[in-house]
């Protein structure tokens, strides 16, 4: 896809926000996964790379815009989790959505990688709806076909609530998906205005900061490499490299942490030998506790277990 028809359909952003929740439910569709096109906007949007110029009536974003993030609860207070529950419904159909973009990215992101590397499957799937939510035409219709969702209203309200029922912030643990989109003034040593309609959305819907950028500018990396270090608590640290060309970045992170159900003895940490998926072996070290009873499943070439969090989490 040429970059001039990228830039046009990624920028046809409606007029008309829709700030109350949508009533409409979104329809399953099927990912078109052979699709050169959609694999190549995932790729050059995960780097940050898609363009969003908007067409049409625009209005300047002015300063920049934070984030007010959900209102945090206590870890025992279970009227305010029920509560939060009730107010977000998530449908199954975009739960099922998620999992199926889960199994097929991982099976590519994973594939033939050679080293030991970790993906979340659901940073991916908030960046590429956020770049969605902006989307026409062609572009807009390849990324609703690979997230699995049919309408890009519902899809974005759907983040949003997943987003709400997902976020902790507690004595116990916490649990923060943190979304940014940086934005440059100009494009060509012409001045670039945002449609004021898309920022607002980034923020309600996925809590999406907004921020003034020069990418040709080297300040401009290091801002957005704080940035993802500030929202992982120091860590991640990237070394972000930036386009003089680009207009537009998305970046995403996820911070995760919580407590184990029954804690682990750390005298207990032992080397032993972990396989490989080649065959060979190697030492790692094996955190070890003993359970009278506990379930368990046997597959071809693995033994799979599930260990319980406090903050309702799984590690499986």
């Amino acid at each position: 896809m040429k970059e001039k028809k990228l830039i046009d359909a990624i920028t046809n952003v409606r007029d008309e926000l829709v700030d109350e929740a949508r009533e409409s439910k979104p329809e399953r569709k099927l990912p078109v996964w052979q699709k050169c096109a959609a694999v190549a906007v995932l790729v050059a949007l995960i780097l940050g790379l898609g363009s969003l110029i908007p067409r049409g009536k625009s209005v300047n974003t002015g300063a920049l815009l934070n984030v007010v993030y959900p209102k945090a609860y206590a870890f025992e207070d279970n009227d305010a989790g029920r509560a939060v529950y009730e107010q977000n419904p998530v449908d199954d159909v975009f739960i099922q959505a998620l999992k199926e973009f889960s199994y097929n990215t991982a099976a590519k992101v994973l594939a033939g990688a050679g080293r030991n590397i970790n993906y979340s499957p659901l940073s991916l799937y908030y960046a590429l709806s956020l770049a969605a939510s902006g989307a026409g035409g062609d572009t807009g219709k390849q990324l609703l076909d690979l997230l699995s969702i049919s309408d890009k209203e519902a899809l974005a309200e759907q983040c949003g609530n997943f987003y709400r029922t997902l976020y902790r912030d507690n004595e116990i643990g916490k649990l923060k998906i943190a979304n940014s989109i940086w934005l440059d003034d100009e494009l060509n040593g012409e001045p670039v205005t945002y449609k004021n309609e898309f920022i607002k959305r980034a923020a309600e819907d996925f809590y999406a900061s907004a921020h003034r950028a020069d990418f040709a500018r080297r300040e401009t990396a290091k801002d957005m490499a704080d940035w993802i270090s500030e929202n992982t608590n120091g860590t991640l640290s990237p070394a972000i490299e930036t386009n003089p060309e680009q207009i537009l970045a998305i970046l995403n992170t996820i911070y995760y942490y919580d407590q184990w159900i029954d804690r682990f003895n750390r005298d207990k940490t032992a080397k032993d030998i972990f396989h490989l998926s080649n065959g060979s072996e190697v030492k790692a070290d094996f955190m070890n506790q003993t359970f009278m009873s506990a379930g368990f499943t046997r597959g071809g070439n693995f033994t799979r277990a599930g260990l319980e969090l406090k903050n309702a989490s799984r590690m499986v």
